[in-house]
């Protein structure tokens, strides 16, 4: 929470940025020779006014501009007259085919927002500074810990972070009892980590694009026991034949993506290699996605840049080719809309940790069987809107 008065000070401290583009009353004397502009200069400083200037100075001429920034065609010249305070004569700056100087007469500031129309903004501002520093503080503490050779669970103590223990899994993610645990699948570097490590060994941190950093710690290896093959043989030829078609299908878009340079050429390939290529008709928005469009192709479009293929699973077993031919940018007045949004998705992270939580702990105090769909309807009755 972000006390008022650190909003008030912001705003304060903020509001020439805040506000629209001032305007400023220039005495522009400008001419081809640097020493005749120079002259004119010392004479303004020296209490001469701007007219007086260019009447005794051959070679100067004087123009009155009334201008914002962005009106003035000279960058240099605009950025040295919209840095200096009102009354400075600038030094000679180069201006077009000669040099110029100025007196700022006025200096007009632009149209202020009122506090309470940015206030929300403001407050958002600060807080993510705020969030941004105490993650590096605490990264910094993480390090510490790790480095230090404390166990897992102290370092949770310490750092006041859940610590999330999970029911034994295999290297597909899949219990004893056959159910999925999505809140470690969702981490392939985790995985990857987890069957690579010793038993009670302290992983390194490991630091996610989107999820931010944790370590994990193996608790304990359970020995393969393998079943008669003749008891799954069905069983592993299904497997076997699915693996194959993703690896088929991951191969021919991974070749249908390198060689894509542009939508028509994407297009090209795929019919060419008997694949259809899907164009959505309007564009797709993040806080708004289709209901019709894979969660893995959502995903994989808003972390490609404009103009690029990449290619990533889906939900089907399969593997998709995602091309994003152009990106528009959210204006500033979409900003309550995004902060709606914002809010939104933290609480379903929240209440996913929440519900992979609670999971757990079922599994942890009770004997019996894990059944999957009981369990996902007693929690989604309890989940509420808050």
């Amino acid at each position: 929470e972000v006390p008022d008065e650190d909003v008030q000070t912001a705003y304060e401290i903020r509001l020439r940025e805040l506000s629209g583009p001032e305007t400023r009353v220039l005495a522009q004397l400008s001419g081809a020779d640097r020493s005749a502009v120079q002259e004119a200069a010392d004479q303004i400083v020296a209490g001469a006014t701007p007219e007086d200037a260019a009447n005794t100075v051959d070679g100067v001429d004087l123009t009155v501009l009334r201008v914002q920034e962005s009106e003035l065609a000279d960058d240099a010249f605009a950025s040295a007259a919209f840095r200096a305070p009102e009354g400075d004569v600038l030094i000679p700056v180069p201006s077009g085919s000669g040099w110029a100087t100025a007196l700022i007469r006025e200096v007009v500031p632009g149209d202020a927002p009122a506090f309470e129309d940015v206030e929300e903004l403001l407050r958002q501002d600060l807080a993510q500074r705020d969030a941004e520093r105490i993650f590096e503080t605490n990264l910094e503490s993480l390090y510490d810990f790790v480095g230090g050779g404390f166990e897992i669970s102290e370092i949770a103590t310490e750092m006041g972070v859940p610590l999330l223990r999970f029911a034994p899994i295999d290297v597909r993610a899949t219990t004893q009892s056959g159910a999925f645990v999505g809140g470690v699948a969702r981490f392939p570097d985790a995985m990857q980590t987890a069957f690579d490590a010793l038993e009670g060994e302290l992983s390194d941190i490991i630091e996610d694009d989107n999820d931010g950093v944790y370590v994990l710690s193996l608790d304990e290896v359970i020995p393969q026991n393998a079943p008669p093959l003749e008891t799954i043989r069905e069983d592993v030829l299904a497997t076997y034949k699915t693996i194959r078609r993703a690896e088929a299908l991951e191969e021919i878009a991974s070749g249908i993506s390198t060689a894509a340079t542009s939508l028509e050429t994407l297009q090209s390939n795929a019919a060419a290699a008997g694949l259809e290529a899907i164009v959505l008709e309007a564009p797709v928005e993040r806080r708004a996605p289709p209901p019709n469009v894979d969660n893995q192709i959502l995903a994989q479009a808003f972390a490609l840049a404009e103009q690029s293929a990449g290619v990533t699973p889906t939900a089907d077993g399969g593997s998709a080719v995602v091309w994003v031919d152009a990106i528009m940018r959210d204006d500033a007045s979409d900003a309550p809309a995004l902060l709606d949004v914002g809010k939104r998705i933290l609480a379903d992270s929240i209440r996913s940790d929440l519900e992979i939580a609670f999971r757990q702990a079922a599994v942890e105090v009770s004997d019996l069987q894990i059944n999957s769909g009981e369990i996902e309807t007693y929690v989604q009755s309890m989940a509420g809107e808050e």
